[in-house]
């Protein structure tokens, strides 16, 4: 997956080797991470066997759980040279609060310096800190997320193993590589996600990781293929992430891998058995009474079970949609649902109920100025009045065209494809073949790059009770 950079001048094994033992000064450490962090397998290696001299551990594999992939990982605290002092999570997470509060203070630019020249500031609490905050910001903001990302990666890899016990630091590490590297695919670097992905895998491979922490870098590796449109190998690593989940009862997590596993379905044209996998990770959500997560994923549902036909289902999916945004007061999601609602009352023969939420959705939309979405409901009040006969009702539609030209998000493009709809709509025999082409294409414009959607980030599971979702 990742390819070695001949022409690096490779540090020596002796190096590499003061460079595992925690006994190379700052600089050096700089230089060898900066090598590491390009990929470089022969470095890898050898790093990799320089632990596995020093560090005689039993360590445990996933191989038995999630496939034939190696990932050891859970061993046995090795030795240290200095006895571990007990340290108060409270005290930990007060001390953490405190060196993030005076970093938030430092400009951003002298961050990073201060980091790696203050030995107060690599503490495990802030490095977790950090790596919380890159996950978090990445899905909205990719340069916030590379920035903290980096500050936890500099914090993990200067952090004193004889201090605060290698399996900690470990920990701390994988989870700041891994998360940098999600940070840096979410901003279209694919080549440094690769890269920090590779060091986590690393780290994961000697066997001082956590076991969440090991599926987390599959689960990351796997968005990545994804996105890099190698989709077989992309769900192997999820498999045996989703393993791994299901074997430590991780329900959140369970629920995470099967919508993503949804999502290399859809990719693939595999329209039912995502929608089987949407289901059973809604499910998961419900159960859990993880409300924000659960309208994501019914999100994800409703259009594919109207893509298949399935009007009931797709109308009780709706019903439980709009339940939630209700809650939520998001004027604009309601709007939106407006048109779905019309096509799953379409696709169940409701002829009237589809009329009325196509219009409620034309209305909606333009007060809450989504041209586009307006238009699309427009449209689909148009196609409706077609097939049904009701010509005269089709051209009086129709020549309401006005408020969606002028609506806000109408481009240019889209408003001659409306004229063009409407213009077809005049003629004595409209054909609803070129309509439905025109449709397609104005609603092109709310449509993402066809990726399969993988990585959203922690789902948290709290509770429990019954669940709806498998009624769908």
């Amino acid at each position: 997956m990742f390819r070695e950079h001949s022409e690096v001048e490779h540090p020596d094994p002796e190096l590499l080797e003061r460079f595992m033992l925690s006994r190379v000064d700052p600089e050096e450490r700089r230089y060898i991470v900066r090598h590491l962090i390009r990929g470089c397998p022969r470095c890898l290696e050898v790093t990799r066997h320089l632990w596995s001299l020093g560090e005689e551990s039993e360590a445990a594999s996933l191989e038995e759980i999630a496939g034939p992939r190696r990932l050891a990982l859970e061993s046995p605290e090795p030795p240290v040279e200095l006895a571990l002092a007990e340290e108060d999570p409270a005290e930990m997470a007060a001390t953490a609060a405190r060196l993030h509060a005076e970093l938030e203070a430092t400009p951003p630019a002298r961050r990073l310096l201060r980091v790696r020249s203050e030995e107060r500031f690599l503490t495990p609490g802030l490095c977790d800190r950090l790596t919380e905050e890159s996950r978090a910001a990445a899905r909205l903001s990719p340069s916030r997320g590379i920035e903290r990302g980096e500050l936890a990666v500099a914090v993990a890899e200067q952090l004193d193993p004889r201090r605060h016990g290698t399996p900690a630091v470990h920990g701390a590490r994988i989870r700041a590589w891994s998360w940098y590297g999600d940070a840096r695919r979410r901003a279209g670097d694919r080549e440094g996600a690769a890269s920090a992905l590779t060091m986590a895998e690393h780290l994961v491979d000697q066997g001082l990781g956590d076991l969440r922490d090991g599926a987390d870098v599959l689960w990351l590796q796997a968005a990545l293929l994804a996105e890099m449109g190698q989709a077989q190998e992309a769900e192997r690593l999820l498999d045996q992430a989703l393993g791994v989940y299901v074997t430590l009862h991780d329900a959140a997590r369970q629920a995470r891998a099967l919508i993503d596993k949804a999502g290399l379905a859809r990719a693939a044209g595999q329209v039912g058995p995502a929608i089987g996998l949407l289901i059973e990770g809604a499910d998961l959500l419900d159960r859990a009474e993880d409300r924000e997560e659960l309208a994501a994923a019914l999100g994800d549902l409703l259009p594919l079970q109207l893509e298949a036909g399935r009007g009931e289902e797709a109308r009780k999916t709706a019903r439980l949609l709009r339940s939630h945004w209700v809650e939520a007061e998001d004027r604009g999601a309601l709007a939106r649902l407006w048109r779905h609602e019309g096509r799953a009352a379409l696709l169940s023969g409701r002829l009237d109920e589809a009329e009325a939420a196509f219009r409620e959705g034309e209305r909606a939309c333009l007060e809450a100025n989504l041209g586009i979405e307006a238009s699309l409901a427009w449209m689909e009040l148009s196609l409706l009045y077609l097939r049904a006969g009701r010509l005269a009702e089709l051209r009086e539609l129709t020549a309401e065209i006005g408020p969606l030209l002028r609506a806000r998000g109408t481009g240019t493009g889209e408003a001659a494809a409306l004229v063009m709809f409407q213009q077809q709509c005049g003629q004595d025999e409209p054909r609803a073949e070129s309509l439905v082409q025109l449709q397609a294409y104005v609603e092109s414009a709310l449509r993402p790059r066809p990726v399969a959607r993988i990585g959203g980030g922690e789902r948290r599971v709290q509770g429990g009770r019954g669940s709806k979702i498998a009624g769908l």
